[in-house]
């Protein structure tokens, strides 16, 4: 395949600073570091359109012992090879794209994300020529000291996951999840540029504003943290309705698209990262039901009132900390649903 970075990595300056080998390898063989990102602002990144298999029902995979065994006599990169990507099925459309702006990379990151403009796209992919957010699942620069993870079919069950959410939440993209542009497989180019790796990505809206986690909350009043809040519940009341379950809901991954609102008007949010969601479980279990039209119902909001309870959602609702603890948290979640 021909599809790959345009600008060879040996073209980059000398003076980046190349990923340290502090992996399992790495520690014995201090020397051997890891490529550099390629995915760096002005790089060029040729990709075909891509179809994720069926996603598997785990969302963590231990390490099996022969892997166990690899991580320690070889390479990051020959793993890579070795494990290669599932294959799902290639398409015919083509995309070129080039990288704007870093967004969330690095070493130790599971997946990473860039700013994007496309230069050119088959019709067939019906990607028009803009900016986007490009969401990389790369297992090379996964931190490779989580000895029990199998980084490999992780990074695999991510892309599969979350491509499959954003299908299930065609109805709500563009309002309260980025609209979703498809997903896509890039050849990234061996160090010495003679031969390429697979790696999935997919395209998505680029949002404006700032993630939850990069805001200040002492510079928000209570009545608009409770506004914000119920936005956010509003939002996975929504999200659950059309039989996903989030599975990662924290500041990090709510979007605060404006200002917020000073009087009772609801912020505008959106959700994003679905790469350890869930599809279609709620549905199994009853949880959510359709209509006669095939409408699914609303979720109930006792129901929504116990999943968000300090009991049901501890770990949520620590992530959330410092954006609700001015006031009582379940009296108030109380007295919004419960009628």
């Amino acid at each position: 395949m021909a599809t790959c970075i345009s600008k060879n990595l040996r073209s980059r300056k000398s003076s980046q600073r190349a990923l340290s080998g502090a992996h399992a390898y790495g520690r014995h063989h201090s020397r051997d570091e890891k490529p550099s990102l390629p995915y760096f602002v002005g790089s060029e990144i040729c990709a075909t359109v891509h179809r994720p298999p069926h996603p598997p029902d785990e969302h963590a995979f231990w390490l099996t012992s022969e892997l166990h065994a690899e991580l320690d006599t070889l390479h990051p990169l020959v793993l890579c090879l070795k494990y290669q990507p599932t294959s799902g099925s290639v398409g015919r459309g083509k995309i070129k794209l080039k990288v704007l702006e870093d967004i969330n990379t690095g070493d130790s990151h599971t997946c990473q994300v860039v700013k994007v403009r496309v230069l050119t796209a088959d019709r067939s992919t019906q990607v028009a020529r803009q900016d986007y957010v490009a969401k990389f699942y790369d297992p090379l620069y996964w931190n490779f000291d989580q000895w029990n993870t199998d980084y490999f079919r992780g990074a695999d069950s991510q892309y599969a996951h979350e491509v499959e959410a954003y299908n299930h939440l065609q109805p709500l993209q563009g309002h309260l999840v980025p609209r979703f542009h498809g997903a896509f497989s890039a050849d990234i180019p061996l160090p010495k540029g003679n031969a390429c790796r697979a790696v999935r990505f997919i395209l998505v809206e680029h949002v404006s504003g700032q993630p939850l986690s990069k805001l200040d909350t002492r510079e928000y009043s209570s009545r608009q943290c409770q506004a914000l809040m119920r936005a956010i519940i509003n939002a996975d009341r929504a999200i659950r309705q059309h039989d996903v379950i989030h599975g990662d809901m924290s500041p990090r991954n709510v979007m605060l698209e404006r200002p917020m609102p000073q009087g009772r008007n609801e912020p505008k949010i959106r959700i994003i990262d679905f790469d350890s969601s869930t599809c279609g479980y709620l549905s199994e279990v009853g949880h959510i039901s359709s209509g006669a039209s095939g409408r699914r119902s609303p979720e109930s909001r006792d129901r929504t009132v116990e999943l968000w309870s300090h009991e049901n959602s501890e770990d949520i609702l620590i992530a959330f900390k410092l954006w609700i603890e001015a006031w009582d948290w379940n009296v108030w979640l109380q007295s919004r649903y419960r009628v």
